[in-house]
């Protein structure tokens, strides 16, 4: 784990698969921890066989809708002749159906949102069996248009086993397998007809029996939904990660693949860790550039100091400088008083052809605080030392 992220100390808490009566666990885990959505475990799921059976369960409930919406063209016309009913009558069979169609359609989408997918379809499933059953042996005429309002309304809930379809399938599958859903209603269409043949022609019975051998086909679809999940994106949506999870790994196992590794999040939240993760990155790499200048600033500066100390002399080199310079100049001091004492034995003033005249003279300086004259002898005897060594 970097610094920046140990500074943050970024934490995320997951719900685990417990009862809904128990005291829901939860993990932490930091930023730099693998992170998956639903949409990725599905993905790796791809299509199998978990698919296959939902395509069933799923399927039925499509069988359902469309034998209730084509029951309405037999029904009709039976139940004129049997409740004696003018044109307008006949025909509000229809309307009443769709109108409560028109009533559930705003309804059931926010109902499966709240309490579930499979919760939701089935609830819908069992309204659908017991007012078709109940309408089967409507008393009435208004009785009837009642209780067919009812089957309408429940019906129109039915569309959402699509959703609840399409949640489990891949996104390469997604498209081709939802347009295949129309072939169960078809197979819907043409088993009321066939059924309104069988129980109204062979059997000779009348349209009471067509409406409750209709509700069959719900009741099969009932104990089918005990074989399917609850879908993971209401589980994630809801908060229970846990469960959610549970749901993968059932898909996972019935189609033979692995779940992705790491951690299951929502989508927003891995949003959230890949935006809070490109910051860290960004002053990560902005925290190595002031570095990398920093370092380069003082590599500078060391090279620059290099270069001035091999410029500048060494303390032993500086002495010997020091010293060359304070004999180059005393002997060009001496060679000055040389010059002078010289021209002085020409004129017969002073005799230096011996050293003993150095020695009385720097005695006699020296004895009488002269010091002028005391270095202008010994810079003299220094020339003089040094001419004699040179010649």
């Amino acid at each position: 784990t970097s610094v920046l992220e140990e500074q943050m100390d970024v934490r995320l808490r997951q719900f685990s698969g417990t009862d809904e009566d128990e005291e829901d666990e939860h993990v932490e885990f930091t930023i730099s921890d693998n992170v998956y959505t639903v949409e990725d475990a599905i993905e790796a799921c791809g299509f199998g066989w978990f698919q296959i059976k939902l395509s069933v369960v799923a399927g039925l409930v499509w069988v359902v809708d469309a034998m209730e919406i084509m029951v309405l063209s037999i029904l009709a016309p039976e139940a004129r002749c049997d409740y004696g009913l003018e044109p307008y009558q006949e025909s509000l069979i229809t309307t009443v159906v769709f109108g409560g169609m028109f009533l559930g359609a705003g309804l059931w989408g926010k109902f499966l949102d709240k309490f579930g997918r499979k919760r939701g379809l089935f609830i819908i499933c069992v309204l659908v069996s017991v007012t078709s059953l109940i309408s089967a042996f409507a008393p009435n005429y208004i009785s009837l248009l009642v209780f067919r309002c009812a089957v309408g309304f429940s019906v129109a809930g039915s569309a959402q086993a699509a959703t609840y379809y399409a949640e489990f399938l891949p996104a390469k599958n997604r498209a081709f397998c939802i347009v295949l859903m129309e072939m169960f209603w078809a197979l819907g269409t043409i088993g009321e007809v066939l059924l309104a043949m069988l129980i109204l022609g062979r059997l000779d019975l009348n349209w009471h029996w067509l409406l409750g051998f209709t509700a069959v086909p719900v009741v099969i679809d009932l104990l089918a939904f005990v074989f399917v999940p609850e879908s993971p994106f209401y589980y994630i949506t809801a908060g229970k990660n846990g469960k959610a999870k549970k749901v993968l790994e059932r898909v996972a196992r019935d189609n033979g693949t692995k779940l992705p590794s790491g951690q299951l999040v929502s989508t927003g939240e891995k949003r959230w860790i890949e935006l809070l993760r490109k910051d860290i990155q960004e002053s990560e790499m902005q925290t190595n550039q002031l570095s990398a200048e920093e370092d380069t600033n003082d590599s500078n500066k060391e090279m620059q100091s290099d270069d001035t100390a091999k410029l500048m002399p060494t303390k032993r080199e500086f002495t010997r400088i020091s010293l060359a310079l304070i004999w180059a100049c005393s002997w060009v001091s001496g060679k000055c008083e040389i010059d002078k004492m010289t021209d002085r034995e020409m004129d017969g003033q002073t005799d230096i052809t011996s050293v003993n005249c150095f020695r009385e003279t720097s005695y006699i300086a020296a004895t009488q605080g002269r010091s002028q004259e005391l270095l202008s002898t010994i810079f003299t005897l220094n020339y003089s030392c040094v001419t004699s060594v040179f010649y």
